[in-house]
This record gives C-alpha cells, sequence and structure tokens, in this order.
C-alpha cells in the first residue's frame, strides 16, 4: 500500500498545479477489497493533509433494477433479458457522473471506486485508475462472510450467476487492466 501511495500522492502534487480535481478511480470485481483500499488510501492521504472523499458507485445503483434481478433470480425466472437489463441499467450513470462533479469540486482529491466504473456511460476523467484483481473464490468467501455478518438474505447464487458474469462481460467490453495505470494482484 505504502508504494501506492507514494505513487498516488508524487502524481497529485504535480498535476495539481492545472487546478482540477484529482480523480482516483478504484475497479475490480464485487468483493475485491475496493472499499477497503479507497478507506486506507483516504486515511494516508487526510494524514498528508490533503481533503479528499470517497465516492461509493454502489451509491447509484437503482433499487428497482436491483429489486427486480435479486426476485427474479430467487424465483428461478432468471433469464438472459433480466441479466442484460442489470448489467446495463444497474448503476444510475447519469445521477452519477452529477455527483461526482459535485464532489470533485468540493475536494482536492476524489477516490471513486466500484464496479463498472470504467465504463464509457460514466464519462469521468480519471487521472489515476486502479483495478484490483483477485480470485474469484476469495470474493465469493467474502461475499459468504459479508452476507452472515450483515444479514444479507440475497442467494450466493447471485456471486457467481450474475456478478461474476456481468464483471466478465464487463472485462471483455473494457478491458479494465489494459486501461489501468497500476494493477494490484490479491489473493
Amino acid at each position: 500500500m505504502e508504494s501506492t501511495f507514494e505513487i498516488i500522492k508524487s502524481n497529485y502534487v504535480r498535476d495539481k498545479k492545472q487546478n482540477t480535481p484529482y480523480i482516483i478511480g478504484i475497479n475490480g470485481i464485487d468483493c475485491a477489497g475496493k472499499t477497503t483500499l479507497a478507506r486506507d488510501l483516504s486515511g494516508r492521504l487526510k494524514q498528508s493533509e490533503i481533503n479528499n472523499e470517497i465516492f461509493h458507485i454502489d451509491d447509484f445503483n437503482d433499487p428497482k433494477v436491483e429489486k427486480e434481478t435479486y426476485r427474479a433470480f430467487a424465483s428461478g425466472n432468471w433469464n438472459e433479458n433480466d441479466f442484460d437489463r442489470y448489467y446495463e441499467s444497474i448503476i444510475d450513470f447519469q445521477q452519477a457522473r452529477e455527483a461526482v462533479e459535485i464532489a470533485a469540486a468540493k475536494n482536492e482529491i476524489l477516490i471513486v471506486e466500484g464496479i463498472f466504473i470504467f465504463r464509457p456511460q460514466l464519462k469521468i476523467t480519471f487521472n489515476y485508475r486502479i483495478y484490483l484483481e483477485v480470485n474469484v473464490s476469495v470474493a465469493l468467501t467474502r461475499f459468504e462472510q459479508r452476507r452472515r455478518l450483515m444479514g444479507d438474505d440475497r442467494p450466493v447464487g447471485i456471486f457467481e450467476d450474475i456478478w461474476v458474469r456481468a464483471h466478465n462481460k464487463y472485462v471483455s467490453e473494457v478491458n479494465p487492466r489494459q486501461i489501468s495505470d497500476l494493477i494490484i494482484q490479491g489473493p
């Protein structure tokens, strides 16, 4: 983490002369550790007296799409149309983009973390892109732990049948590894 922090801090110091917000994107599959990395990075930036905010793309999930997707999956009525709708509509990209613009104007650094954030629909210019690559089985174990801790009643199958599948489609369309400045290989 120290080298990641030092790289970001030096890039920020170099680029801050442009008087534009510095936006960092942290991307990866669900349960890859995006939020944890964002919190660690934010804390270190604050220790260096750099004003920053974490922006969670999950806050812009469409609750109707989410509810209908998980209900269809749990009832066994899940089909290709449901998957396509989930992939295309789970995030309200316009609302997220507008909120990012407002938050970026108030902070020296904005850390945007979440799934699908490098899709062109978000239309954010990231100064630094980080991609977390973790083994799917590790991410699944994290999801199962999170479910137990939070009392999440969604079926475990959503992880592989929806999230992993959507992530694989995203990877094939966007290729986040190729467009990222830093790839962090996890377990």
